[in-house]
């Protein structure tokens, strides 16, 4: 049993790499990029099953492993960290090749009758971005943010197509949800080359710079995309997409939790003024950890609209929301040694 569950199991991970890896690297190749999705997805499914099995038949193989009682007897190696590897591998190729078909599926006409394979594509492609900045992977983030950027912009386009004609509320918070996908990812993008020393914002901020200098009028740009976010700000509502940007904001809340960043100011007086010692060499990390009820200080679109919208010589006069502003101004007065924070009051 012990020697089936190691030969089948390795069997089946060379299937996977072999069918979804290679079908999806020839449709690919040959421009078939809604063929490609379709077999993209089935392989993230497939992908996300794997890793989540593997956990249970190593438990089985090694439950079989205690019935060994003579040690010089050949017995299988069941690599879990290699077939996990392996799998993880695949879908990281998945993902890349999502992200080149991207570019191809904004282009096809949306149908009715139709699956919607770019909106898909395009939440797929933000996930994918905060996950590979949560884990490290500054390759792969590399390889994505380039496509979701093109991508964002695409939706926003069809979406603001599809709802023409309409001026109501929630035709306008459907619209801009991309645009505020896009914020928060670019602002994740800063917080965690931060903290981590990697270049997520060297990209970012290089796309970033190459769109606005394509702007005819920069300034007048700038105002309208902080004119979204102030709006959005004041609609009264859990938005469309809030959920998943929670998600990231609770992902990035237990990393800072879990390596002792995170400060909950509960812990200290507010009266007068307090002293807190900084836990991470990084001004922007020291005051995004100034949380209070386990919460961080600002969000990513925040961080965004803070550390680089607002450091635009065009946008001297813009007007930032209060968050945004209490952020920029929290990091313009931190000291290198200590921070200091009048009571909020």
């Amino acid at each position: 049993m012990a020697r089936f569950i190691e030969v089948t199991t390795n069997k089946l991970v060379k299937e996977l790499e072999e069918t979804f890896d290679a079908d999806t690297e020839r449709l690919i190749l040959e421009k078939k990029y809604l063929n490609a999705t379709q077999v993209i997805q089935r392989g993230l499914e497939v992908c996300d099953k794997f890793s989540h099995h593997l956990k249970t038949i190593q438990s089985s193989f090694e439950q079989l492993s205690e019935f060994r009682r003579v040690p010089d007897t050949q017995w299988p190696d069941f690599a879990y960290e290699d077939l996990t590897k392996r799998v993880l591998a695949v879908r990281e190729r998945l993902i890349s090749n999502l992200a080149i078909a991207s570019i191809q599926l904004a282009k096809i006409p949306s149908k009715q009758n139709w699956p919607d394979y770019f909106g898909q594509c395009y939440s797929v492609l933000a996930e994918e971005c905060n996950s590979a900045m949560a884990q490290g992977n500054e390759t792969l983030f590399r390889h994505l943010f380039p496509a979701f950027f093109s991508a964002t912009l695409a939706a926003h386009d069809r979406l603001s197509s599809d709802l023409a004609g309409r001026t109501d509320q929630a035709a306008l918070v459907y619209i801009t949800e991309p645009i505020e996908d896009l914020f928060h990812v670019s602002g994740y993008a800063l917080v965690y080359s931060e903290l981590d020393g990697k270049k997520y914002w060297d990209t970012v901020k290089d796309l970033w710079d190459r769109y606005l200098s394509g702007q005819q009028k920069i300034k007048e740009f700038l105002e309208s995309l902080n004119n979204t976010v102030n709006y959005r700000k004041s609609v009264f509502a859990i938005l469309p997409r809030a959920p998943l940007r929670i998600g990231w904001q609770q992902k990035l809340e237990k990393r800072l939790k879990d390596e002792k960043i995170l400060s909950d100011l509960d812990e200290y007086s507010f009266m007068g003024r307090r002293h807190i010692k900084p836990k991470h060499s990084s001004k922007i990390v020291q005051v995004i950890a100034r949380g209070t009820m386990g919460t961080i200080f600002a969000d990513g679109q925040d961080v965004f609209l803070a550390m680089y919208i607002a450091k635009r010589p065009e946008a001297a006069s813009l007007k930032l929301n209060p968050s945004a502003e209490s952020f920029l101004s929290s990091v313009t007065r931190l000291d290198d040694h200590i921070v200091e924070e009048e009571d909020s009051e």
